[in-house]
């Protein structure tokens, strides 16, 4: 129904936008704060809110694990090294954060230690 799928998008929207700033160490914490805020959206107990997103179906909202939209890495001798892209949970997971703040015209800014793959992230997405 609209409710369960407006229930499951706000869970993850208010997840983010939160806690997503926080240390991951806080993460858990957090956690406790959202799944009790939304205790009607199934989030699996198994992690916390941020290892799952929203994958919307015509009918309701799945909620996944991010290490199942992670695909497999295939090498291209042709690409220069820098271009590489191995994904991972986290740029699997931040690419999709980017790519929903982009189609609603949001400002991101992306913070991170060095070569962490921040601007491959984002390289990678607009192109």
């Amino acid at each position: 129904t609209l409710k369960k799928k407006m229930a499951a998008f706000t869970c993850f929207s208010y997840a983010w936008a939160l806690g997503g700033p926080l240390a991951t160490k806080a993460h858990i914490q957090f956690d406790d704060l959202v799944r009790g805020l939304f205790s009607r959206v199934p989030i699996p107990l198994a992690e916390t809110t941020f290892q799952y997103c929203c994958e919307p179906t015509e009918k309701m909202v799945k909620i996944i694990n991010w290490n199942k939209l992670v695909p497999e890495f295939v090498y291209d001798k042709e690409l220069p090294f820098f271009s590489l892209v191995v994904p991972t949970v986290d740029t699997v997971r931040y690419s999709k954060l980017l790519e929903i703040c982009l189609d609603v015209e949001k400002s991101v800014f992306f913070t991170g230690e060095t070569g962490v793959g921040k601007s491959v992230v984002i390289q990678s997405l607009l192109t």
